[in-house]
């Protein structure tokens, strides 16, 4: 086997606790959702995701953004403390070109999905029964997914089975192949508008704590590339440095030389609009969804058939 297709099936076999994960999440989230639903909220995110990292070092910056979505599911415990657990779906995108001016000669970029799975608790700072605005905050622990890419002719090429920084090489010993599943820190901040007793509205920015910084491939030093490229082939040496493509630039680069800031982990964070829906009607004190179900005969002990036979002609 190929060491790119050996390292592709080592981490296909380290997803599997995640897919473990989202699946008992998923059916732990439903059942509560069905047993006490009139604790229940659920609340959809929409907005921007960005990064701070060797590659965009700005702490927050509108710049290089992408969209972003998150859904959550909330357990209110009292008028202020909520648990809640949901998914976050963003993505990620930098370029040198963008970067500081003493750092554009690298001429690297990177662009990656995030799926994040996430829980902890969420505290109104008012009570939102009696009080229109109240600020919120919440933190908790999460695991997310990622894959750094870049881009030739169109054309994707996944960075960590190549090893950019000499990883798996025994004249790198220190140096192994980072895991594309980590863990996070989520920690949030918000202002909610309530709009009646069923519905509310926030503004929220929240960060994720890393532990890695290879988020954008960037770490370390630059590895010597005639070692990359014998062990895994010209195109791996290739992306760890793209200065020759440049006008100007050096094709040769600057082994042993600083490529990142391995003291510094990298960080993600998203800006933007959340809704919040209460899944209890505030004035019917029914689940909002039981006429959906019912017509499902979900929850009445019947199951209606749903068939794609064509009715009869008369």
């Amino acid at each position: 086997m190929k060491p790119l297709e050996r390292t592709k099936a080592a981490y296909s076999r380290k997803d599997l606790p995640f897919v473990l994960f989202l699946i008992c999440f998923a059916l732990a989230l439903f059942i509560s959702i069905k047993t006490s639903a009139q604790k229940y909220q659920v609340a959809i995110f929409t907005g921007i995701s960005n990064y701070q990292g060797d590659l965009q070092p700005v702490v927050f910056t509108f710049a290089q953004s992408q969209p972003s979505l998150h859904i959550t599911g909330k357990l209110a415990l009292n008028k202020h403390f909520l648990l809640r657990a949901g998914y976050a779906y963003g993505s990620l995108y930098a370029n040198d070109r963008f970067n500081r001016d003493y750092l554009q000669p690298r001429n690297l970029n990177f662009r990656t999905n995030l799926h994040e799975l996430h829980a902890g608790i969420e505290i109104n700072i008012f009570d939102l029964e009696t009080k229109k605005i109240s600020p919120y905050v919440f933190a908790g622990v999460g695991v997310f997914r990622f894959n750094p890419y870049t881009t030739d002719n169109n054309r994707k090429v996944y960075l960590q089975p190549l090893g950019t920084e000499g990883q798996g090489l025994k004249e790198y010993p220190d140096r192994k192949f980072y895991s594309l599943t980590q863990v996070c820190i989520p920690i949030g901040y918000g202002i909610k508008y309530k709009i009646n007793c069923n519905l509310a509205m926030s503004v929220e920015f929240s960060q994720r704590k890393l532990f890695t910084d290879y988020l954008d491939d960037l770490s370390k030093s630059y590895a010597d590339p005639a070692l990359i490229a014998a062990a895994r082939g010209p195109q791996a040496a290739r992306y760890s440095w793209r200065g020759g493509e440049v006008p100007g630039g050096s094709p040769n680069a600057p082994v042993g030389s600083v490529r990142g800031n391995p003291r510094e982990m990298d960080w993600y964070y998203f800006v933007g609009a959340t809704v919040h829906i209460n899944l209890v009607n505030c004035n019917t004190e029914e689940f909002i969804l039981k006429p959906f179900l019912k017509k499902m005969g979900i929850g009445t002990g019947k199951r209606k058939i749903i068939t794609r036979c064509p009715r009869p002609v008369i």
